[in-house]
């Protein structure tokens, strides 16, 4: 047998043992409540990428997708955009499901759900996660332990697994492992701790340490820089612009995708476009599509005018079709010149959202001052922030900026008046209003009020109407305006805080990762917004393009401090990856990888 052949075949058994990894660790959300209709096509199973046809699906009764095609392209790296509600985590699940039709030979994965807690350790949790090798390794060690010669069999079998580890490369795992950790946050000691110890935000990104660390044919990423802050999502911006195999993202920071997706895939009117192009292009070549749509309907609705002018209603019904079901089903055909009849065009609607902050009154003072403050929390002894000080003024713009656990929520909650300092002396301008969002104040809406009694209940003048329209504003659709908060989503919640924000006309809004369950169009008006605001922004973000845009002057938490930084946000994400000890090209060993995102700041 010839080693190029020798080599292939090897290459297949890793490719096939992968596979059965990716099978045991890919357990994603139910389908059951949603229905598929998937015209008949043939699979070739050797094909590298997936090609599907005329597929619909609906959901709880709602149709997503209608008649519509996907194709993902081997090593593309896309990203899956549109507004929320519209189906992009329900098209990946049923994907990696494989409700749709998908090549056996393709291993899919996807990152949605963070991993269950275990007395296992972090790196232990990542290791294993490709079973089979950890299969191979406990036999060989199994046959290692035996206190006894080994018999013929045996010593055949310890060959052929030994070789086998060789061939994977198994000696380079646990350095690999150890890397991605790194980069995503978790330093030496935090990796030999077990996964129960580690909240849902941390064990997320054990869950996409796994598909990194795994490496499948397709992976699937739905909104995974949700739960990192900035400095990591900087590193895993990197580690994906050099990621080799096909990538599918789900994501509302524009910058993230923008950097790291070749294509993007638009879900729009129940359909899918897609296009060539990371997201800038994306974006231009929509807004010719969509005048090139205008005209056309322009054109058909002068013709029709045209016609009827000259009393020829009957052969305007006759050239236009309106979109019912029926007349889709047949070829009709006008009989004066036997032209097919062609389907009424809708007037394009642009998904359109608008977000606005009443200005507030003028404050001639500093707003919050912040003299020689030290703080801890009750249960422990070691401070969080030391003999800091900082003051906000009028029309400040801050982003305070840092990794997870450096306590910049608390440092939001100390400039509010939530917590109390330990030592020294937070000033708060008595007249001063305070707007608040984050996820923790989304999630605390009343669950038994609808949204507009909510909002009447803060302003006990607002009319109905007044509240119904201030939501609407929000980009909170009208049908869930009388619905109880309990059965609305994260994102439309996220809207009512917005609402609730501006019927209080506050001096200072105080943001808390706002982004994280707005889709693009969303964060684009919240940026306009904040733009428009005359009163001071304090802002916690990851998301590159909302401190970009709004101008904030970045503070850095570290070293029990919080420091303003000198340089814009390119300068900071420089700074970030220069710090950053990693080469993401090449699988680090132990002794070079031995650096934590937390120790370059």
């Amino acid at each position: 047998m010839g080693k190029k052949h020798k080599n292939k075949q090897e290459q297949n058994k890793q490719t096939i043992k992968n596979k059965e990894s990716i099978k045991e660790n890919n357990e994603i959300c139910k389908t059951e409540n949603f229905s598929v209709a998937i015209a008949e096509q043939k699979v070739n199973e050797n094909q590298t990428d997936i090609v599907i046809s005329n597929f619909s699906i609906s959901a709880y009764g709602k149709e997503l997708f209608k008649n519509t095609d996907l194709s993902i392209i081997n090593k593309n790296k896309y990203a899956l955009i549109g507004p929320n509600g519209q189906g992009k985590t329900t098209l990946l699940v049923h994907l990696v499901k494989r409700k749709l039709p998908i090549p056996k030979n393709i291993d899919i994965f996807m990152v949605e759900q963070e991993i269950d807690c275990s007395i296992k350790t972090v790196l232990q949790s990542v290791l294993e996660s490709n079973s089979y090798l950890v299969k191979l390794k406990n036999k060989q060690s199994k046959l290692n332990n035996l206190e006894r010669d080994l018999s013929e069999k045996e010593i055949e079998d310890y060959n052929k697994i030994s070789t086998e580890l060789e061939n994977f490369k198994f000696d380079t795992f646990e350095p690999k492992a150890k890397k991605i950790l790194y980069g995503l946050g978790f330093d030496n000691s935090m990796q030999t701790k077990s996964t129960e110890t580690y909240s849902g935000g941390w064990r997320m990104r054990i869950s996409i340490a796994k598909a990194l660390f795994m490496e499948p044919e397709i992976l699937l990423l739905d909104e995974p820089t949700n739960h990192l802050d900035l400095n990591t999502v900087i590193w895993l911006q990197e580690y994906l612009l050099l990621w080799k195999k096909t990538l599918v993202i789900i994501s509302h920071n524009q910058d993230f995708i923008n950097s790291i997706c070749t294509n993007v895939i638009h879900i729009r009117n129940k359909q899918i476009e897609q296009y060539k192009g990371n997201y800038d292009d994306f974006c231009k070549m929509l807004e010719q599509k969509k005048l090139v749509e205008l005209k056309n309907w322009e054109k058909q609705e002068k013709k029709l005018v045209e016609l009827k002018k000259n009393n020829s209603n009957k052969k305007a019904e006759q050239l236009i079709v309106k979109n019912d079901k029926k007349a889709q089903r047949k070829k009709i055909i006008n009989k004066e010149n036997n032209e097919p009849v062609i389907n009424k065009l809708v007037k394009p609607k642009d998904y359109i959202v608008k977000f606005s902050f009443m200005n507030p009154s003028i404050i001639d003072h500093n707003l919050i001052t912040i003299d020689n403050v030290s703080f801890s929390y009750d249960n422990n002894n070691i401070d969080l922030f030391q003999n800091l000080s900082l003051g906000i003024s009028p029309d400040e713009r801050i982003c305070i900026v840092g990794p997870n656990g450096v306590g910049k929520s608390t440092l939001l909650k100390l400039m509010m008046g939530d917590l109390v300092p330990t030592l020294g002396n937070i000033d708060i301008n008595r007249k001063l209003r305070i707007g608040k969002y984050s996820q923790h104040s989304v999630d605390n809406i009343p669950n038994d009020l609808t949204p507009v009694s909510l909002l009447q209940k803060i302003d006990t003048n607002l009319s109905i109407q007044e509240a119904r329209r201030c939501l609407g504003n929000y980009g909170l659709e009208s049908h869930a305006h009388l619905i109880e908060n309990k059965d609305l989503s994260g994102g439309q919640k996220a809207r009512v805080q917005f609402a609730l924000i501006n019927i209080l006309k506050p001096h200072a809004i105080f943001l808390d990762e706002p982004t994280n369950h707005l889709d693009i169009e969303s964060i684009n008006a919240l940026i306009t917004a904040i733009n428009n605001y005359k009163g001071a922004i304090v802002i916690i973000s990851h998301d590159s393009k909302l401190i970009e845009e709004t101008n904030c002057q970045l503070y850095i938490c570290k070293k029990k401090s919080c420091i303003k930084f000198n340089g814009d946000f390119e300068d900071y994400k420089e700074y970030i990856i220069s710090k950053t000890d990693t080469n993401i090209s090449t699988a680090s060993t132990t002794e070079t990888s031995n650096v934590s995102i937390f120790d370059i700041i």
